[in-house]
């Protein structure tokens, strides 16, 4: 730690000439104890400040002149002598300065005795350095009951000299902080940050009216520095491409993070700025993200677009908030961004960007279970590829690590259970096998866990860092779906329909039996609602916000369906009625769509795209239905088995996978039609993006 004793004298005399007119706004003398030894310096400042005409020196007891070097440091700019000698040697000199104009020869001259009114000043204490990396917040304590303000500096570490920041008197107090928001610092740059303790005495000045103040003074400077890493890792998506632009790039620190690790954070922009990072992803899909800002309110925006589209905007002090939105199909641009208006800096003025996650909703490769034969992956461009020999009772897709790409999870009778990467072959998780699991992220970390009631012993979940949690429950529940919020468990008759996620535990929803659970954005806000059948009550759909129900049928369906037919990022809901048809239900409005799509009830139906797969059986046989172009001609009139949607050909757009009872497995191409996979039909098939 570095102390500086200061002695400081301030004048602010006015001489004028007529042929050169200047004010010397302020003179010092300053003793700096640094290393164990005293520095004795001279400075003053002028008024204009600069002035390449300007020649500023002065003189000890009427000595040889001196020269001073200026000084420029942001908000202002002095003249320096550089260190002359110890206190000791000065105090009770005399000195004179002298401002000389070289092209008029012009001059003018000041003189004052140094006094002896010197003390050391404790040194600041206790520093520390929060809040965002480039508008730092500096805390410290001092304990003198005589200081008068403090004076805060920003240097360059490799020129100590060089001041890039002055912030002015700072009123004293024993315990201080002070936030940096006049400089913007840059990553990967060695800082000193200097704090001046200051006791200021008022003495008046022989031979004039003008008073002076003294000043004692310590010094310290604490060195500060931030690294930059790269903005995939930053923001936990090292997956995706990501690219940054504008007034300043965008940068990964470990300031200010949510997951307590790193997060993005905005470039150092000036007013009429904006600083942005993006990355392009293949919809449909859904991005989520948890962010926060700190700036003007109501004129300093954190902002973030689909495309040119403006999802949603943030200003004054913000913190954490987790967002999520549907992307809609296509190459998509995911670009957040930081806009400053013409006037006023507030807060830290930056925003921050952590945990994004991208679910592509479109799946590239299947896991197929045939038994007898095994387990297999399936893609188009690397062919069938044996997993494992045992054919599993279970398997779900989940996103454990949380890079953007699938793992399996299979459950195989007398083994246990099982997950499979494509970093790394299949590893054990238990060795008992769950009566039901289910994918979901209950703990808001970006990463999906694994739900699982094992008979016997109880519900649990499994996080891929953490493992096998206690208990949460001793009931396994009928059913489980995942939920944006975390998960929906049906208990039946006997305990009703309840959510769960680590956060806020159990939430009891609805006493009521439920028949039938759809979860979906039916809303367009990036959070899953829910739409619930309930025997001898009718169809509702349920708003976490404000825990309300509302029915929007007194008809039980038949089944029920999720899809975004009309391309507007909210789903509309596809539902079957006994008795009544095949209708669409648009959630904004409560409007159910007249006439309905079809008089005939389907025996099975999947989202695939922007429309709807359905499946009539012998009787008509398979039939696709687009809001654009209807249900256009028959696809096929063969006994189908099961039937996925699957990019299997990887150019973006949805493939139909179908396995037929009598023929085997196929998939139906956009322009070449029904083309053949395999003879043998699968047991179980699962869309998967397990390859990146």
């Amino acid at each position: 730690m570095k102390k500086i004793l200061c002695i400081a004298l301030f004048l602010s005399i006015f001489f004028a000439a007529n042929t050169f007119a200047v004010t010397i706004t302020w003179i010092q003398v300053t003793s700096d104890y640094q290393e164990s030894e005293w520095r004795f310096s001279t400075g003053l400042g002028l008024s204009p400040l600069y002035s390449d005409s300007y020649d500023v020196s002065f003189s000890v007891n009427f000595g040889h002149l001196q020269s001073m070097n200026y000084l420029n440091y942001g908000t202002g700019s002095s003249y320096d002598s550089g260190v002359i000698g110890t206190p000791p040697q000065y105090v009770g000199k005399t000195f004179m300065w002298n401002v000389k104009d070289k092209s008029s020869s012009s001059s003018i001259s000041t003189i004052t005795t140094v006094p002896s009114w010197q003390r050391q000043i404790a040194p600041s204490t206790d520093i520390t350095i929060s809040g965002s990396a480039i508008h730092p917040t500096v805390s410290w304590k001092n304990v003198d009951p005589n200081l008068t303000d403090y004076l805060l500096r920003v240097v360059l570490a490799s020129d100590p000299s060089r001041f890039l920041l002055e912030s002015g008197s700072i009123s004293a107090s024993q315990n201080e902080t002070y936030t940096i928001d006049g400089f913007l610092f840059q990553p990967n740059v060695s800082y000193l940050i200097r704090i001046e303790a200051r006791e200021r005495l008022y003495s008046p000045l022989s031979g004039t009216e003008i008073g002076f103040f003294f000043t004692n003074r310590s010094t310290v400077f604490y060195p500060y520095s931030f690294s930059s890493t790269p903005l995939a890792d930053a923001v936990g998506a090292p997956h995706l491409t990501w690219t940054t632009g504008g007034g300043g790039d965008w940068f990964g620190q470990t300031q200010v993070t949510w997951d307590g690790v790193d997060a993005a954070q905005s470039g150092p922009i000036t007013h009429s700025h904006q600083t942005w990072m993006e990355t392009t992803v293949e919809g449909p899909g859904t991005i989520s993200f948890y962010w926060q800002v700190s700036s003007e309110f109501d004129h300093d925006f954190l902002l973030f677009y689909i495309g040119s589209s403006l999802q949603e905007s943030i200003s004054g002090n913000v913190t954490w908030e987790h967002k999520s939105f549907s992307v809609p199909q296509g190459s998509q641009t995911l670009r957040w961004v930081y806009s400053k208006d013409n006037i006023v800096n507030d807060g830290s003025d930056c925003g921050w960007v952590d945990n994004v996650v991208y679910t592509n909703q479109i799946q590239d490769e299947l896991a197929l279970n045939f038994p007898g034969y095994g387990l297999y992956l399936y893609d188009k461009s690397g062919g069938w590829k044996q997993w494992n020999t045992v054919s599993p009772s279970q398997m779900v897709t989940a996103d454990l690590n949380g890079d953007g790409m699938h793992e399996l999870v299979a459950a195989f009778p007398d083994y246990g259970l099982y997950k499979k990467d494509s970093a790394n072959d299949w590893q054990p998780i238990n060795t008992v096998n769950p009566e039901k699991m289910v994918a979901a992220d209950i703990d808001g970390d970006g990463k999906d866990e694994l739900v699982a009631g094992f008979a016997g012993y109880g519900l649990y979940y499994y996080d891929d860092l953490g493992g096998w949690s206690p208990p949460i429950n001793e009931v396994i529940p009928d059913a489980m779906v995942r939920y944006s919020q975390g998960v929906i468990c049906d208990y039946g008759a006997a305990y009703g329909l309840w959510s769960y996620n680590t956060s806020k535990g159990w939430r009891l929803l609805n006493t009521e039996d439920p028949d039938k659970i759809v979860a979906a954005d039916i809303d367009g806000a990036g959070e899953d609602e829910l739409v619930v059948s309930f025997v001898g009550w009718g169809l509702y759909s349920y708003e976490p916000v404000g825990n309300m129900w509302e029915r929007i049928n007194t008809v039980i369906p038949d089944k029920m369906l999720a899809v975004d037919i009309d391309g507007d990022r909210n789903d509309e809901l596809v539902i079957s009625f006994i008795g009544y048809g095949l209708y669409v239900f648009e959630p904004e409005g409560l409007i159910w769509q007249q006439p309905p799509l079809n008089t005939v009830i389907p025996d099975d139906m999947i989202r695939l795209g922007n429309g709807i797969v359905c499946d009539f059986g012998s009787a008509y046989g398979l039939w696709y239905w687009t809001l654009e172009g209807g249900w256009g001609e028959r696809w096929n009139d063969a006994d189908l088995g099961q039937m996925v949607a699957v990019d299997i050909d990887r150019d973006g757009v949805e493939e139909l996978v179908v396995s037929f009872t009598d023929f085997g497995l196929y998939y139906r191409d956009e322009t070449s039609g029904w083309q053949f996979l395999n003879a043998v039909v699968p047991e179980d098939m699962k869309p998967i993006n397990f390859y990146p």
